[in-house]
This record gives structure tokens, sequence and C-alpha cells, in this order.
């Protein structure tokens, strides 16, 4: 069973608490590959200085998104270890400027970003504003 799998059984189960950190949880998500994405752009017009912010600032939101994890769910453990792997890539992406690393982790968080968000929809949770990382130019 995939990890997506696995948190969208743990939203069934725990529907009330998912409900209430939904929105803030697809924030969370958005910004971080917003800041990504800024981030290659800096890499991509030799700005370094600014690509190191916009990493920090979503290495910073991946640890944000670490902190809220129960230690007692199978999905949380699964997330933490999907967390701490993108962690580690960001100080890598960070310390070689490398663009195809930002893009890899954009990827992943946009697929995590995505589940939240149908399993948001499907229970009829008002999301207004969720869909703003649409509106990103994308670099890669």
């Amino acid at each position: 069973m995939n990890t997506n799998t696995w948190a969208y059984e743990d939203y069934e189960e725990q529907t009330g608490d998912v409900v209430l950190l939904s929105r803030p949880l697809l924030m969370l998500y958005d910004g971080a590959i917003k800041n990504l994405a800024k981030a290659q752009m800096a890499i991509n017009n030799n700005d370094y200085s600014q690509a190191h912010v916009q990493i920090i600032v979503a290495q910073d939101i991946i640890f944000e998104l670490m902190a809220v994890l129960s230690t007692e769910e199978q999905t949380s453990r699964e997330l933490s270890d999907l967390y701490n792997y993108l962690y580690n890539q960001i100080a890598e992406a960070n310390i070689m400027k490398d663009c195809a690393i930002i893009n890899e982790l954009e990827k992943l968080m946009l697929n995590k970003r995505n589940v939240w968000q149908k399993a948001t929809r499907e229970k009829g949770i008002e999301d207004d504003g969720v869909d703003s990382i649409k509106n990103l130019p994308r670099t890669g």
C-alpha cells in the first residue's frame, strides 16, 4: 500500500482532526512549493543568495510539517520518513543549487498536496483559496 493510500485511510478514520488541519496543511504545502519554484527561478538567474533564502523558507515549512505529526499512526510514520527525505534533499539542493533536486521535491510535494486536497473535497469541506498553487509560473 502506498503512502497516498495510507494517508487517505487515516483521513477516513480521523476526519475530525484532518478537517481542522486541511486548510493549514494545504497552505503549508503551497508555501513550500511556491518557495521551491522561486528558488529554482533564482538559481536560473544566478541569484544564489535569493535561492538560499527561498530554500530555507521551504525547509522551515517542511520542519513545521514534521512537527505536527503524531508518532502513533502508521501514516504519520510514513509521512515522517517522507518529510525527513524532503528536508535532507532540500538541504542538498541548497548546497548544490541543483534545480533537478528542487524539481523532484516540487513534484513530490505537489502530489502530497493534491492527495490532501482530494480528500478534503471528497468530504465536502470548503477549500476556497487552496487552488492558488495553479497560478505559479513553472520553471522546469
